[in-house]
This record gives C-alpha cells, sequence and structure tokens, in this order.
C-alpha cells in the first residue's frame, strides 16, 4: 500500500516532507541516505559536513542539533502519517533519505520516503498495532541512530531522547489538533495514549522519555532536564528560551 498523492499533499504542506511531484526542477544540493547514520564512519563524515555547512565550533553541539532535526523528521515523516493517514511508512532506513534544496544555514533538509509504501494501521486493535509499529521504529530506526551518534561524539543519550520526546510532545499535544476533524481527533488521543503507555524498556531508558517530557509538561515545568548545547554552536547561537542553565 502506498500513501495517495493527497495524503503525501498534506504532509507536503505542514511538514518538510519530499515528494519530486512538487518539487520538480529542485536541484538536490544534498542527499543522504537514513542508513547512513547507523554506520559509525559514515555518521563521521555527515558531521564534518553539516558542522563545516552552520560554521559550527562544537561537534557535539552539531551532533545534537541532528538528533533534533532526525527526531523532528521520525515523528512528522513517520508518525504523523500513522496518525493522520492511518499508514506508517514501511520502517526500513534504505529508502529514506535527506534531500536539502535550499543553502540556508540552519541545515534543514526535506523528509524522503523514497518508495512511498506503507503499512495499513488497522482501526480495529489499533492500540497493538500502534504500539507494536512504535517499538519497531525505536528498535530498528531511532536507537540504533541515537546509538552512533553517543559512540562517536559521546551526546549523552538523554539529550537525544528529549529532543525527540519535545516533537513528540509538540506533535500530539498541539500541532495535529490544528490539522485533524473531531472524528480524526480521537485517533490522536489513541496513538498518542498508546506511545506513552510504551516500556522505557523499549528505549534502553528507565522511563519511557516521552511519558516522562509529557508529565513535566502537564506540570507547568516549561525547561528541558538537559541542555541541547544550542549555544555551543558558534557565536551567532545563543541559549534556548526552555534551556535549564538560565535563570528564572
Amino acid at each position: 500500500m502506498n500513501l495517495t498523492l493527497d495524503e503525501i499533499d498534506l504532509l507536503d504542506h505542514h511538514f518538510r516532507y519530499y515528494h519530486p511531484t512538487y518539487h520538480d526542477g529542485e536541484q538536490r544540493l544534498e542527499e543522504i541516505s537514513l542508513d547512513a547514520f547507523r554506520n559509525v564512519n559514515q555518521f563521521e563524515e555527515i558531521l564534518k559536513q553539516v558542522e563545516s555547512f552552520i560554521e559550527s565550533d562544537c561537534s557535539r553541539a552539531t551532533a545534537s542539533m541532528i538528533t533534533k532535526r532526525l527526531g523532528y523528521y521520525f515523528v512528522t515523516g513517520m508518525l504523523a502519517p500513522m496518525t493522520l493517514h492511518s499508514k506508517l511508512p514501511v520502517v526500513e532506513v534504505e529508502d529514506k533519505k535527506l534531500i536539502r534544496l535550499d543553502d540556508q544555514k540552519n541545515w534543514f533538509p526535506k523528509w524522503s520516503n523514497e518508495s512511498c509504501r506503507a503499512l495499513l494501521i488497522p482501526n480495529s486493535a489499533r492500540e497493538n498495532s500502534v504500539a507494536h509499529y512504535f517499538t519497531v521504529l525505536i528498535e530498528t530506526m531511532v536507537l540504533p541512530i541515537f546509538t552512533t551518534v553517543h559512540e562517536l561524539t559521546r551526546l549523552p543519550m538523554k539529550i537525544m531522547w528529549e529532543n525527540f520526546a519535545t516533537y513528540v510532545y509538540w506533535f500530539y499535544e498541539q500541532l495535529a489538533y490544528e490539522i485533524v476533524n473531531k472524528e480524526q481527533a480521537n485517533t490522536v488521543v489513541r496513538d498518542y495514549h498508546t506511545i506513552r503507555g510504551i516500556e522505557g524498556a523499549v528505549f534502553q531508558q528507565k522511563q519511557n522519555p516521552i511519558t516522562h517530557f509529557a508529565l513535566r509538561k502537564e506540570k507547568g515545568e516549561e525547561k528541558r532536564l538537559f541542555c541541547c548545547l544550542t549555544y555551543q554552536l558558534n557565536n551567532e547561537h545563543t541559549y534556548c528560551k526552555v534551556c535549564p542553565l538560565l535563570k528564572n
């Protein structure tokens, strides 16, 4: 089963989703296979490329920024179509690419699901399907990439998981409701509840980092637990508004 053009159109409109139909004639300035992020040597080359492109002074801060981008793509390129269209793009890194079409120094390529192949999420026993495929996504795509980043840069896993959790929260608590109708809103709630119920062991953490992040938000705690290191990129960057290093 494939995503339809209408479904792709919605993803292209709201997110950084790439499809040749909508970018005909635009030059691909950079093209990176997601599979490369799972290999230490290949990721080292990617890190050097991005570091040079954004003129970063700190490899670890660059790595954190990259995992922020990846967190955004995992949510908007995988979880969003699962929840919005009940279609999860096949969880294979080989047919996923990051494609840069501009020279903006914030380095924010588009996400490409090259094959457009997707798995149907049935409404019956939806929770079981979402729990299963989300677990597969973490174990075969997210965790191996984060592990590679950690091995090369020693960037703490807790920073990367918070980068990821930030986008999960943003989509399921905020943006999704600007897109869906009332009937679909129930699916958003169901999927988010299922994701928050995943055991911490799946993430190789004591707690589900998404649930932990959401619970802190529900208590009114706006600041991150762990600094994302953005201020270390270069002189043009400073602390994020929610940086835990900032005084109240």
